[in-house]
């Protein structure tokens, strides 16, 4: 694992370069090795970082995303509210689906629970479907495992078509 790596490193002299985001990723793995590494190094000042936002090319979303990284959510939202970017929904469905409807090829959905991301998934499987960017009658069933942060061991079943983006985030 990553102390084998680190210690051949340190044998070696070989340089390790670890990048991720703490406050978008949480760590993985027993013991959190990134999270405590980067801990370590933040402490004696030999933790670099990015702060430059190259994503957003408008001034009030760049300003609207240097708030919310600043933990100041309110300032950004009342930001993005003011220039009438910002939209509710109070109903869950009809949020599910206002997020389905606008979805295109390079978004990313970010949701709070599995569940909302499984019904906004399907909506937005429907959606292609009807557009036909999805292969009609492709579709095969797959099981699905994955584990959950406790170790827990999951299965599900999903349909998948020709045309279908499928991300695996382990092997």
């Amino acid at each position: 694992g990553l102390s084998e790596l680190l210690q051949h490193s340190e044998r070696t002299g070989d340089k390790v370069v670890l990048v991720g985001d703490r406050n978008q990723l949480q760590s993985v793995g027993a013991g959190k090795p990134f999270e405590r590494l980067v801990a370590k190094e933040e402490a004696v000042g030999r933790l670099l970082s990015l702060s430059e936002n190259y994503r957003q090319k408008n001034p009030v979303l760049q300003q609207a995303v240097s708030l919310a990284r600043e933990g100041r959510m309110r300032e950004s939202l009342d930001l993005l509210d003011g220039v009438g970017k910002l939209e509710e929904w109070q109903d869950a469905y009809e949020r599910r689906l206002e997020v389905a409807k606008q979805y295109r090829a390079g978004t990313l959905i970010l949701t709070g629970t599995r569940e909302s991301r499984d019904v906004i998934n399907g909506m937005i499987r429907d959606r292609l479907k009807e557009n036909g960017e999805l292969a009609r009658g492709s579709s095969r069933r797959y099981t699905l495992k994955w584990a959950d942060e406790d170790g827990v061991k999951h299965s599900a079943s999903r349909e998948l078509a020709v045309g279908e983006r499928v991300t695996f985030l382990e092997n």
